[in-house]
């Protein structure tokens, strides 16, 4: 509005700050749908402080929701922290850890990692910490990390 009105007399941020005040702004809308179910196990946060200085020295993941067609869908990156380039993806209509195992072997398809391994960063997700997908990550030789 203030850039449609072009005000001379005003500035953006008073401007932005009277119309708040009056109630004109956009409604936040709530997300009501929770994605982290937190399991009773956890790794230790190992990225926080880390020096990242090449790629797929580290790598962090995490799902977010969509709704299509009256129901939920889930899809879950593996993002590297250095490129923040996508290295792995899937899509899927339950979190259960089969869907993050499909997008961390998508993953581990394209990067060349040292053979020292990586660090895996994700949330305390149950998804993240079931057998299931810390297996894979063992067996690659990848650390996994939790943290907030």
């Amino acid at each position: 509005m203030y850039y449609a009105l072009k005000s001379s007399f005003i500035g953006r941020d008073k401007f932005c700050e009277i119309f708040l005040s009056l109630g004109f702004g956009v409604k936040h809308m709530r997300n009501y749908q929770r994605t982290t179910i937190p399991s009773g196990a956890n790794h230790p946060n190992l990225i926080e402080g880390l020096y990242v200085y090449r790629p797929f020295q580290a790598v962090q993941t995490d799902l977010t929701y969509f709704y299509l067609n009256d129901r939920h869908y889930y899809i879950l990156f593996v993002i590297d922290v250095y490129t923040r380039l996508i290295v792995g993806h899937a899509v899927n209509n339950h979190r259960r850890a089969e869907a993050n195992i499909s997008a961390l072997e998508r993953a581990l398809k394209i990067m060349d990692y040292p053979p020292w391994g990586l660090v895996h960063h994700s949330d305390y997700g149950a998804q993240y910490s079931s057998h299931l997908y810390l297996n894979p990550l063992g067996e690659a030789n990848i650390h996994a990390s939790m943290g907030p």
